[in-house]
């Protein structure tokens, strides 16, 4: 199984360039870019002219598979990959942190783990970075974006919002990687265990709402 999951960027990579040269109609079926005649990721340049009228069941496959193909060109990113083999790394505890967590545990450095970082600290930390951050920062950028002050690109404008809600990046880990800090990153690491997951709910939420926001106040 795990050997399976390792081998999910290269598996999308294949996946995305097997799309690629698979024809306009299937690249349109998969990739949202592809409708518009955008020849951006996987789906090359050869959907340009694949505008033609659809029919009601290819939309509805549109509608369903366009998710997967977004899902695939992100986890075949070699950023995806780098960045999860680190944050794997990072959950390894060292020699002396597991002897550590052992005696914590009362011999089971499984038990030490939830002493070390308890699930309070990894609730706090994540509610702090994926709600109490994007609320403060809304105070602030909603009556900037309603007096024009954010600027007039609508894109632009969803980045820095969107910027606010989400999760904290690992570069915080790679630093104390870098640096020595294992047993730092490894804590660390932990608590991201639960606030990645929550994020999919809250960024989703926040995306909602800025989206909203840009349609009332810009053009897109």
């Amino acid at each position: 199984m795990r050997g399976v999951a390792a081998r999910l960027p290269m598996l999308f990579t294949w996946l995305g360039m097997a799309i690629s040269v698979a024809g306009p109609r299937v690249q349109r079926a998969f990739f949202v870019d592809a409708a518009g005649g955008g020849g951006g990721g996987a789906a090359g340049a050869g959907a340009t002219a694949a505008v033609a009228a659809t029919t009601e069941t290819e939309r509805v496959l549109q509608k369903v598979l366009q998710p997967l193909g977004s899902t695939a060109k992100l986890i075949a990113q070699p950023a995806t990959a780098v960045f999860t083999l680190i944050l794997a790394a990072s959950l390894l505890p060292s020699t002396a942190l597991m002897a550590k967590l052992s005696a914590v545990g009362g011999g089971s450095w499984r038990r030490g783990v939830a002493k070390l970082v308890p699930l309070k600290t990894s609730v706090g930390l994540s509610a702090v970075r994926l709600v109490l951050v994007p609320v403060v920062s809304s105070l602030v950028a909603y009556p900037l974006l309603r007096a024009g002050s954010l600027g007039s690109d609508p894109l632009l404008v969803m980045v820095i919002l969107l910027e606010s809600a989400a999760p904290s990046a690992q570069m915080a880990i790679v630093f104390l990687s870098k640096y020595g800090k294992h047993d730092s990153a490894t804590k660390l690491a932990l608590s991201y265990l639960l606030m990645y997951p929550a994020s999919m709910l809250t960024f989703t939420a926040a995306t909602t709402i800025f989206l909203g926001w840009t349609k009332e106040f810009l053009t897109w």
